[in-house]
């Protein structure tokens, strides 16, 4: 059955009926559900509003789901998805968008879109590209429908993995037509200034996108497409080295050669002293 909340009545006759409302059912999991009808009478309905946390007897393996709700509503830098797996116990973001799970390098987990995998480098699974460069991470949000992570000891479901799984569900047409659009910007009159820099340099961060789906044959056919763009322009604090100017004449003054070489370099932001010879090496500034 689908992900999400359901409804479920239970009747018989000569027995009072029951109703169990907001059963949660995510991916790859096992629900039972106990139920006592009282005998009766009388027609009577009861209500059970919500169920209690049990202690899952039929698995070894942890569980966890985070829901298209919580991916749109809360608050992530970038709609960047993935810090919501910080969420879950023993889920740990690594480096170059890899996932630590249980405590296990991020070579042991496994990354799946709807059960098939979706690493890029099959030795060393991760979220991003190749050193997290990128603000997309292997499915926009506005088509995810949950996020399962799976730890522990893995069932058979989970194959090829030593720490885990994370599992992404991506959302599909109905029956009724849906849509989305979304902007997100942010600029350098947003920011403060850097504590460096005299002046605040410009940035411009724009992501933008949306999301389409309905039937094309009711109860048989569905569409859904969904889009992001990202574009951002930004400038960057560069400290470092530089030669000054009485260290480039001095060896200019030996070697002009190198005179090519120095015409690359910016002149030094900071005040300098003048450039001293210390048997036969110059000191440059900064």
């Amino acid at each position: 059955m689908p992900p999400g909340r359901y409804t479920l009545t239970v009747r018989q006759s000569g027995f009072q009926e029951q109703k169990r409302t907001g059963v949660l059912l995510s991916a790859g999991a096992s629900l039972n559900l106990d139920l006592q009808l009282d005998v009766g009478t009388a027609r009577q309905e009861i209500t059970v509003a919500g169920d209690s946390a049990v202690v899952d007897l039929l698995s070894s393996d942890q569980h966890q789901t985070i829901s298209s709700r919580e991916v749109n509503e809360l608050p992530v830098a970038k709609l960047d998805w993935t810090n919501l797996l910080k969420l879950g116990t023993g889920v740990q973001k690594a480096g170059n968008g890899g996932v630590s799970l249980n405590g296990l390098p991020p070579a042991g987990f496994s990354l799946t879109v709807d059960g098939t995998n979706a690493s890029l480098d099959a030795e060393l699974p991760s979220l991003a590209f190749y050193q997290g460069f990128n603000v997309i991470n292997t499915i926009n949000p506005d088509a995810i429908q949950e996020i399962s992570t799976t730890k522990g000891i893995a069932p058979a479901s989970v194959a090829g993995s030593m720490g885990g799984n994370v599992n992404i569900i991506s959302k599909g047409g109905t029956n009724q037509f849906h849509g989305t659009l979304f902007e997100v910007n942010s600029v350098a009159a947003y920011n403060a200034r850097n504590q460096f820099l005299a002046t605040k340099p410009g940035s411009t961060l724009n992501q933008f996108g949306g999301s389409l789906g309905g039937a094309v044959i009711r109860d048989k056919l569905f569409y859904f497409v969904n889009f992001e763009g990202v574009r951002g322009r930004a400038f960057t604090a560069v400290s470092d080295d530089v030669p000054t100017p009485g260290f480039i004449a001095q060896t200019l003054a030996v070697a002009p050669v190198y005179k090519s070489i120095f015409n690359v370099y910016p002149c030094p932001t900071n005040r300098t002293p003048p450039a001293r010879s210390h048997a036969g090496t110059l000191e440059p500034g900064r």
